[in-house]
């Protein structure tokens, strides 16, 4: 019980390591998919057939989406409003917790089926971040 209350706890603070990782190589659609798929199979070997194991998935993406938005939080006090952090919130949380989704149901088939899955969720994440971002008030 204890260890499922860390799986999201990590995927929020992975968020900081991540921009990290993507100063140097800033392909965070690879990066932030290849992190989330390594997650999730991690769930998928050691916790498959649990009960819980779909809930903790959309935890997990719900707390990494979270730590994202508030990461992004620090570039939007300035301007003075907080609208542009609800919108980004509201934007990009559909977007993780469907990769995150994607890539439980690919990686409970197995790990091709994981692999399509992990190539699937970046091309999302890739055609969010050139179309969607748009959408979120700068």
């Amino acid at each position: 019980m204890g260890e499922n209350l860390l799986i999201p706890l990590f995927a929020a603070a992975g968020v900081f390591f991540l921009w990290a990782v993507e100063l140097f190589f800033p392909f965070p659609w690879v990066i932030e998919e290849l992190f989330k798929f390594f997650l999730v199979g991690y769930v998928v070997k050691k916790r498959h057939g649990f009960e819980g194991e779909l809930p903790l998935i959309l935890a997990t993406g719900l707390a990494f989406s979270a730590s994202e938005a508030l990461f992004y939080l620090f570039n939007y006090l300035p301007g003075g409003s907080l609208a542009p952090f609800f919108v980004r919130l509201a934007v990009t949380t559909p977007m993780h917790l469907s990769t995150f989704v994607l890539l439980y149901l690919g990686l409970r088939k197995g790990m091709w089926f994981g692999l399509v899955a992990l190539v699937l969720s970046a091309g999302l994440h890739y055609w969010f971040n050139s179309v969607a971002v748009g959408l979120i008030p700068r």
